[in-house]
């Protein structure tokens, strides 16, 4: 209950962040790291294009803009690392 009550918060305040959790193994350690990403109307309002844009280049290409979306179910989360690169001026491959 307390779950769901601070998720329509972070909805009601627009700050929904989306974390997925991604498995490293370093030796004998498996340590889990987050990784912060955007959704696909979060990553087009950041690159002042239309979502529909967005979701146009990932069929006909794979990829938006060189960065490759994470798959969840039938969502596209972009990682924020990969759009602050694109942003910054760096090659994104």
């Amino acid at each position: 209950m307390v779950g769901a009550l601070a998720l329509a918060y972070l909805n009601m305040m627009n700050i929904v962040y989306t974390y997925r959790a991604i498995g490293l193994c370093i030796g004998d350690l498996n340590i889990m790291e987050l990784q912060k990403v955007l959704t696909t109307q979060e990553f087009a309002d950041t690159l002042k294009c239309s979502p529909k844009t967005v979701r146009k280049n990932y069929c006909i290409t794979g990829v938006c803009y060189g960065i490759k979306p994470l798959k969840v179910g039938a969502r596209l989360l972009w990682p924020t690392s990969e759009v602050a690169k694109l942003l910054n001026g760096e090659v994104v491959a």
